[in-house]
C-alpha cells in the first residue's frame, strides 16, 4: 500500500486538487493508495476540502509542519509512504513515476524537487527531511513533485 501524506494548514482553495491529483495519478497500476491529510488546526475550510475529495483527516490543532508529518506518518498503513505539500506546489501527476523510480533503485528513499511558481520565472525547492538514517539515497530530479518517498521497515 502506499499512504500519502499531506500536512496542511490553512489551504482550502488547493488541498482538494492536491488529493484528487494524488487520487489520479495512482489510480491505475498502483497497489492501494490512501491518502492523510494531516490538519494542524485551519480556521479555514481545509479539513472539509480534503474530505470531500477523498482524504482521510486527522485533526491537530496547534500542530507544526513538522508534528503534522509525525503524526501521519504514524497514522500511515503504507509500506511506501509519500510525502506532499498542501498548497499545490507539486505536482501529484509526477508520482507514479517517481514511485517506480524509487522500487527500481532499491534506495531507501527518492527526493524530487518542488517547483515554485512566480512571476519572475521557477525556483526549485528541496527536500530535505528524513524519517531515519539512511545508507542508500536515490533522486529523481526530473520529477516535479515535492517528496519524499520512503519504504516503512
Amino acid at each position: 500500500m502506499i499512504s500519502v501524506i499531506i500536512p496542511a494548514l490553512n489551504e482550502e482553495l488547493t488541498v482538494g486538487d492536491v488529493v484528487r491529483g494524488v487520487r489520479g495519478a495512482l489510480a491505475t497500476g498502483a497497489r492501494d493508495t490512501e491518502v492523510i491529510v494531516v490538519d494542524g488546526g485551519s480556521t479555514d475550510a481545509t479539513a472539509r476540502q480534503a474530505e470531500l475529495a477523498g482524504a482521510r483527516l486527522i485533526s491537530k490543532p496547534g500542530a507544526g509542519k513538522g508534528t503534522c508529518v509525525r503524526e501521519g506518518i504514524s497514522a500511515a498503513r503504507g509500506d511506501t509512504l509519500v510525502l506532499l505539500d498542501s498548497d499545490g506546489q507539486d505536482v501529484p501527476a509526477e508520482l507514479a513515476s517517481l514511485i517506480r523510480a524509487f522500487r527500481a533503485s532499491r534506495s531507501d528513499f527518492v527526493s524530487g524537487p518542488a517547483f515554485w511558481r512566480m512571476r519572475s520565472g521557477t525556483a526549485i525547492l528541496p527536500t530535505s527531511w528524513s524519517r531515519k538514517p539512511y545508507s542508500r539515497l536515490g533522486s529523481s530530479s526530473s520529477s516535479g513533485a515535492s517528496v519524499l518517498v520512503s519504504s516503512q521497515a
